[in-house]
């Protein structure tokens, strides 16, 4: 099957937070993506064992990229098959429509910036793949439980369907370059070498003719 996005997956933190993010990519509604991770030569042998345990039970490609950068784009534009990146990190789980919202809101001359929800570690740890599966783990309710303390303002971020185009409608604010869920064309990017998420911003900022589109409130991510 010919895939048509790669998603990035870089800083990595612990085998422990790698799975449950490669859990959440079994359950996204878009199935037509690759999955690249970054890891650092230290962390190779636990990484490509968990990838080796997973390959046969997940249905998307996984490629290994091993390197000191946290972000090094010359490698990445080698691996990725597809015209289309989505970037975030190895400590962010994603909502089941995370792919898909990325798909739907593409269109050339724009990087889009999404929505990631911090939670402090104890409840990313109470985490688990039920949870993920159900999609509980992305209720306010289940999170606010477990001491999630979410504030009014973090609300919109769980919305689905017209309440959450009502909230990307009024949502003003400019985007800034974030690596936890953000996608770009790969031709707005085949010639950038970066080296860090600080570079990427810097690129985005020389590229005048690229314009910056905000998916908060259409898709979440948690992360801590």
């Amino acid at each position: 099957m010919q895939r048509n996005v790669s998603v990035i997956i870089s800083h990595y933190h612990s085998l422990e937070c790698l799975q449950k993010v490669l859990w959440g990519y079994c359950t996204q509604t878009y199935r037509n993506f690759e999955l690249i991770i970054v890891v650092p030569r230290q962390s190779e042998i636990g990484v490509v064992t968990l990838i080796d345990e997973v390959k046969n039970l997940v249905f998307y490609p996984i490629h290994l990229i091993v390197s000191e950068l946290e972000l090094p784009m010359k490698e990445v534009n080698a691996v990725v098959n597809t015209d289309y990146l989505v970037f975030t990190n190895a400590q962010a789980i994603p909502r089941q429509d995370f792919v898909a919202k990325h798909l739907q809101y593409r269109e050339q001359g724009y990087w889009l910036q999404g929505s990631a929800d911090s939670i402090p570690r104890n409840v990313f740890n109470e985490i688990q793949k039920e949870s993920i599966f159900t999609g509980v783990a992305f209720e306010n309710r289940w999170l606010k439980k477990r001491g999630g303390r979410l504030s009014s303002i973090n609300d919109p971020l769980y919305n689905w369907g017209w309440k959450a185009a009502l909230w990307a409608a009024f949502t003003f604010s400019k985007p800034v370059f974030k690596i936890n869920n953000a996608s770009f064309w790969k031709s707005d990017l085949r010639y950038l070498e970066s080296e860090s998420s600080n570079e990427l911003q810097q690129h985005l900022g020389r590229v005048k003719k690229l314009k910056s589109r905000n998916l908060s409130y259409r898709t979440t991510v948690l992360t801590f």
